[in-house]
């Protein structure tokens, strides 16, 4: 779909936010695994469109929205392409897995 397609230029305005929130997150001046859906309700707000939650509940379900936001698991947004299933912090169990080698090997 272009944008030239759509005739309500307020669908027109959402759909180059939607773009516009995209790059920032892929270029890291947004920090996507800690943005919450106030934060996000604060972006759109900040560029003059206002929704409340269930507005956006109905409208991760549509395009262009479904594009971005994956699901909203409590008060955390999940982003299209963000893999839930990692540690909290990997730096730390990566360290403990280290130790508990160097244990093994020294009690040998």
């Amino acid at each position: 779909m272009f944008l030239f397609e759509l005739e309500d230029p307020d669908v027109v305005r959402f759909a180059a936010i939607v773009g516009q929130l995209k790059n920032e997150i892929d270029n890291g001046h947004v920090d996507a695994n800690n943005f919450t859906k106030d934060d996000l309700l604060n972006y759109f707000a900040k560029n003059d469109i206002n929704l409340d939650i269930t507005d956006v509940y109905d409208m991760i379900q549509k395009p262009p929205l479904n594009t971005l936001v994956k699901n909203i698991q409590g008060d955390k947004v999940v982003f299209v392409g963000m893999d839930n299933t990692q540690p909290a912090n990997p730096d730390q169990s990566q360290s403990q897995q280290v130790v508990q080698q160097m244990a093994q090997s020294a009690m040998k």
